[in-house]
C-alpha cells in the first residue's frame, strides 16, 4: 500500500472478507518519528494499519510494511526514510512522512484518501548545521526500524557505530535512536581569516604577504584576501599583495608599508585606513561580510569521542606504543590514531603506499622540535585533532616530497582559546591551523616570530608576525572544503527533506 502516492482528494477503497475483517485495526496513534537538529526538534505521528490472525501480525506503518514474529519484527518493504551518503558522508536526508487521521477502527471495509502532501521542515533547518542529528523512533517495531537503517551504507549498530551514523536500540520503551554526524565544512577561502580577540594586531618588519596555487604552481595568482575582526597596525618594510577586509581600523605606520590591494571596511563607512607612512595601492570599499568562522570545537569534540583511547584503528600500531607515545617509526596505515601527546622529542612520519586518510587525536600539546614528513606524493590526507592548550612549531613541517607547497593534504585543527606559535629558526611549515572559535569562545592567538615561512591557510586570531615572515596562501584551499581535514567541494551540503502525506481514513 504506497499511500504517499495518493493524489489529493484521491481514495483508495480497502475492503476484507468477513472471514478476516475483525483482525484489521486501524491505529492512528500508534508510533512516533523525531527528529532532531541544532537546537530545533519536531515530533511527527505514523500511524498503523494493522492485520493480526493466528499468530501473524502484519502492519504498515511509515511507508514500510511489517511482520511481528515471537523473534522479533521483520521488514517486507522499506519505509519512506532515506539517508543517501556520498565518499562516507550525509549528503541528503529524505523522510516522508505519512500521518494517518481517523480514529481507531476495527473489523470493516474503509477508504484511504489523501488530504494533501507538503514539504514542510518545521522549524527543522532544510540545510543542516554541522553536529549530531538525531531520528528518533517509538514503535512495536522499533526493532525493524533499526535493522532498516543498520543495512544503509556506514551506519552501524553499537557503540563504535559507523562512519555515517550510529543505531541504538532501548527494548524497554521499544524505541530506536540513529544519530548521524552531519559533515563539517571548514571553508579556508582566505589566507588569513582572523576573529575578533579584542586586541591590536601589530605586523613588523619584512613581512611578505601573497598567494600562489599547488594545484597550477606554474600560474601567477593575485587573488589573495585577508581577514581581520580588529584594528591593525602595519610597520617597516611590510608588503601585502592581497585584498584586506577588516571589521576595525587599519594602519600603515612606517616606512616601505605597503598594501597592493583593494581594501573592505566592515560597516557602513569606507573610512577605515590611516596611512602615517607607506602606500596603498587600490581601491576602498564597504562590507557586510560575516567574520566568525565556524569553531573548530565541533569537530574536534566529534573526533574525541571516536578515537578514545590507545587502541589505535589501524592495521599498525608500531609508529605508536601502548602508552600513546610516537615511537620514531613511520605511520603506514590508514585509520585513526590516538596520541597521548606529541613533544619535542618526538618526530611524526607518515607514509602511505597507497594514500587514505590519517586522523590522529593528540590530547595534550603540540610541540614540532623535528621536522615533520608527509610523503605528499601518493595523495594521503593527514588530520590533527588538538584538545590542548598550545601548538608550538619550530621545524620544518610537511615540505618532504612536497615541492609544490600542497597545504591541503594537512590540517591541524587546535581549541579556541590555544595558544599557537611559529618559532625562529628558519622555519617552513605547509599546511592548515584551523582555530575557529564561536562569539562565547575565546579567540586562539597565533604569533610568527622571526624566520618563518607559512604555506597554506590560517584560521585563529592574529596577535602578531615579526620579523622576516613570508606568508603565502595556497589558492588550492578554496576549492577544496574540509570535513575535519578530508577533501571535499566546497558545495557539499547536508540536506534535510520531511514530506507529510495526511491520509483520511474513513469507514465505508
Amino acid at each position: 500500500m504506497e499511500l504517499v502516492s495518493l493524489e489529493p482528494g484521491e481514495g483508495q477503497s480497502i475492503a476484507f472478507s468477513e472471514s478476516i475483517e475483525d483482525d484489521v485495526r486501524v491505529k492512528p496513534n500508534d508510533g512516533t518519528l523525531t527528529i532532531a537538529a541544532g537546537s530545533e526538534s519536531t515530533t511527527y505521528g505514523l500511524g498503523t494499519i494493522s492485520y493480526e490472525r493466528d499468530g501473524t501480525h502484519l502492519a504498515y506503518q511509515g511507508g514500510g510494511l511489517w511482520e511481528s514474529t515471537d523473534d522479533g519484527t521483520l521488514l517486507h518493504s522499506a519505509p519512506n526514510v532515506d539517508v543517501i551518503t556520498d565518499e562516507n558522508q550525509v549528503t541528503n536526508l529524505q523522510v516522508h512522512v505519512t500521518n494517518l487521521q481517523s480514529t481507531e477502527r476495527r473489523g470493516q471495509d474503509f477508504t484511504v484518501r489523501s488530504a494533501g502532501t507538503n514539504t514542510s521542515t518545521d522549524s527543522l533547518p532544510e540545510e543542516l548545521p554541522p553536529g549530531k542529528m538525531e531520528i528518533t523512533i517509538q514503535s512495536s517495531y522499533y526493532d525493524a526500524w533499526a535493522a532498516y537503517f543498520a543495512e544503509q551504507k556506514d551506519i552501524e549498530v553499537g557503540d563504535d557505530g559507523g562512519d555515517v551514523g550510529t543505531v541504538s536500540i532501548d527494548h524497554t520503551n521499544e524505541r530506536m535512536q540513529l544519530v548521524i554526524d552531519v559533515p563539517y565544512e571548514f571553508e579556508i577561502d582566505a589566507g588569513i581569516t582572523s576573529p575578533p580577540s579584542g586586541a591590536n594586531i601589530e605586523i613588523n618588519n619584512n613581512v611578505d604577504m601573497e598567494a600562489y596555487n599547488s594545484a597550477t604552481p606554474d600560474e601567477d595568482v593575485d587573488d589573495l584576501e585577508i581577514r581581520f575582526a580588529d584594528d591593525v597596525v602595519i610597520n617597516h618594510n611590510t608588503q601585502i599583495d592581497a585584498d584586506i577586509i577588516i571589521d576595525g581600523e587599519l594602519t600603515l605606520d612606517q616606512s616601505n608599508a605597503e598594501i597592493n590591494g583593494d581594501i573592505y571596511c566592515v560597516g557602513e563607512s569606507a573610512d577605515c585606513l590611516t596611512i602615517n607612512s607607506g602606500a596603498h595601492y587600490g581601491e576602498m570599499h564597504t562590507t557586510d561580510i560575516e567574520l566568525t568562522p565556524l569553531s573548530s570545537t565541533l569537530e574536534i569534540d566529534r573526533q574525541q569521542e571516536r578515537i578514545t583511547s590507545t587502541e589505535n584503528d589501524n592495521e599498525n600500531t608500531e609508529a605508536i606504543d601502548e602508552d600513546g607515545r610516537l615511537t620514531g617509526n613511520t605511520i603506514t596505515t590508514p585509520g585513526e590514531y590516538y596520541l597521548a601527546e606529541i613533544s619535542s622529542d618526538d618526530t611524526l612520519k607518515v607514509d602511505l603506499e597507497d594514500g587514505g586518510e590519517v586522523d590522529i587525536l593528540v590530547d595534550v600539546d603540540i610541540v614540532f622540535d623535528e621536522e615533520v614528513t608527509l610523503d605528499s606524493e601518493n595523495g594521503h590526507q593527514v588530520n590533527l585533532y588538538m584538545t590542548g592548550d598550545s601548538l608550538t612549531v619550530r621545524n620544518d613541517v610537511n615540505i618532504h616530497e612536497n615541492s609544490d607547497k600542497d597545504a591541503t593534504n594537512f590540517w591541524i585543527l587546535s581549541r579556541p582559546g590555544s595558544d599557537i606559535s611559529f618559532e625562529s629558526g628558519g622555519t617552513t611549515f605547509v599546511g592548515v591551523v584551523y582555530a575557529g572559535n564561536a562569539d562565547v569562545e575565546p579567540p586562539a592567538r597565533v604569533t610568527f616570530n622571526n624566520n618563518v615561512e607559512f604555506y597554506g591557510g590560517l584560521v585563529a586570531s592574529v596577535e602578531s608576525v615579526d620579523q622576516n615572515i613570508d606568508f603565502y596562501y595556497d589558492a588550492a584551499l578554496i576549492e577544496e572544503s574540509s570535513g575535519g581535514g578530508a577533501k571535499r567541494t566546497v558545495t557539499d551540503t547536508t540536506f534535510l527533506q520531511v514530506t507529510v502525506t495526511d491520509i483520511l481514513v474513513d469507514g465505508d
